[in-house]
């Protein structure tokens, strides 16, 4: 007997720099990248009814593609709080993700996955994210069903962990993040981090020009912002520097040719 698709969020994730990642990693720091996002993925059950079958998980290569059946209030709120801290957990070990989440139709099961909602998914990620960020499709947030006594709180979860792109897209926020950090200092060593990976990957082609000039120029304005407002003059020398890295990645980044 054949199976109906099933309606499902399907995130489609991309370990950008996989190649350098495999050739300067052991088989087990590898393993752990994938283990990780696994993990994550998972916490949303800590916090929904959602069961260990609702959840599937399969990796190739570079690709992860993440399926949530749609069955809970709130849940949308809590993968996007995950799959923020999970953003934030691989930079801290140099690792950057493109991805997108949409809605669709979806066979998953173990190691098999396909739909249609597999293939929207897919091309949204290579696509249309282009650049170092998650997107999400707007009707994803629009079928969102909130709890009663947790609308209010779950809608600000959502505008809090999301930015609005110049291209009219919305991503996962892991840059304009400083009230989830303890301190100043811890979140602009976090900046620092990856300032460096942008540099470390800034090399000649303009696929990479494309994706961290994107990034670059998000840091450039978070820091432009956080020194006019005069509020941080102990770590004005620290905010200069990384604005001085900034620079030296811009023009490293304007130097590629097409």
């Amino acid at each position: 007997m054949s199976k109906k698709y099933d309606k499902k969020v399907i995130c489609f994730l991309d370990i950008l720099g996989f190649t350098n990642i495999v050739y300067n990693k052991s088989k087990e720091e590898v393993e752990t990248i994938f283990n990780d996002v696994s993990s994550f993925a998972k916490l949303i059950l800590q916090d929904t009814n959602l069961q260990d079958s609702d959840i599937q998980i399969t990796n190739f290569s570079d690709s992860i593609v993440i399926s949530y059946n749609l069955d809970s209030e709130n849940q949308l709120v809590f993968i996007i709080q995950y799959l923020q801290d999970m953003l934030i957990h691989f930079i801290k070990i140099g690792i950057l993700i493109r991805g997108a989440i949409t809605r669709g139709e979806l066979f998953h099961l173990n190691n098999t996955v396909f739909g249609s909602g597999l293939i929207e998914a897919y091309a949204l990620e290579s696509k249309v994210a282009i650049y170092p960020r998650i997107i999400i499709r707007r009707d994803v947030l629009w079928f969102e069903k909130f709890s009663p006594e947790f609308e209010q709180i779950s809608q600000e979860s959502l505008i809090k962990n999301l930015q609005l792109d110049l291209d009219g897209w919305h991503y996962i926020d892991f840059l304009n993040i400083i009230n989830d950090f303890s301190s100043l200092d811890e979140y602009l060593s976090y900046i620092s981090k990856i300032l460096d990976l942008i540099t470390k990957y800034s090399i000649k082609n303009i696929e990479v020009k494309l994706k961290y000039g994107w990034l670059n120029k998000k840091i450039n304005d978070i820091l432009k912002n956080l020194i006019q407002q005069n509020l941080y003059e102990q770590e004005l020398s620290k905010l200069k520097e990384l604005q001085q890295k900034c620079r030296n990645n811009t023009m490293s980044l304007s130097s590629i040719k097409y």
